[in-house]
């Protein structure tokens, strides 16, 4: 990293920020599992009634249901699954400091020191409680709000997000 200026940041993850981070990264994962359930039932459905169409708000009563209740199911073993992964990662519940500028990433804690460019980036989001930078579709830095000191830090942070980043990698929900 060069030596300008940089954003510095610092926190710790708790297990609501990872939680926070899990339902930005797979909200559009679960709707989709929905839709394709509810897709499935209603073609399963009208295949096997021959195409009867006199019971049609029914099976759409039904299927929205059924689909509802195996993505609600998905999600409550999930929300399982994330709480094991953050109790047993005892590296993601460490103190980091975040150096950021132009050039890129620079990420600090107990256990080394790493160094990330912008090109290295798959992808960056946002909500309004936290950001995350995709390096693949399975790893990420997650930056809660909360570990910058005031609003300013925030809008440098985007900026930088912004201007480091394609339209296509930086996604603002």
């Amino acid at each position: 990293m060069d030596s300008q200026e940089k954003l510095s940041v610092k926190g710790k993850l708790s297990y609501q920020d990872y939680m926070d981070f899990q339902v930005l990264h797979n909200k559009n994962k679960n709707l989709l599992q929905f839709v394709n359930l509810f897709v499935i039932f209603m073609l399963t459905v009208l295949i096997v009634s021959s195409f009867n169409v006199s019971d049609l708000p029914m099976y759409i009563v039904i299927g929205l249901m059924v689909s509802g209740l195996f993505t609600l199911v998905t999600a409550i073993f999930a929300t399982i699954k994330y709480k094991n992964v953050f109790k047993s990662d005892r590296l993601l519940q460490k103190e980091y400091s975040y150096f950021i500028g132009n050039d890129g990433i620079g990420i600090e804690s107990e256990v080394g020191k790493w160094e990330m460019k912008w090109s290295d980036v798959y992808q960056a989001k946002q909500n309004h409680k936290l950001h995350s930078i995709l390096i693949a579709k399975n790893k990420a830095l997650i930056i809660p709000r909360s570990f910058f000191a005031n609003s300013e830090q925030i809008k440098e942070f985007e900026t930088l997000l912004r201007n480091n980043l394609s339209v296509k990698q930086y996604k603002v929900k």
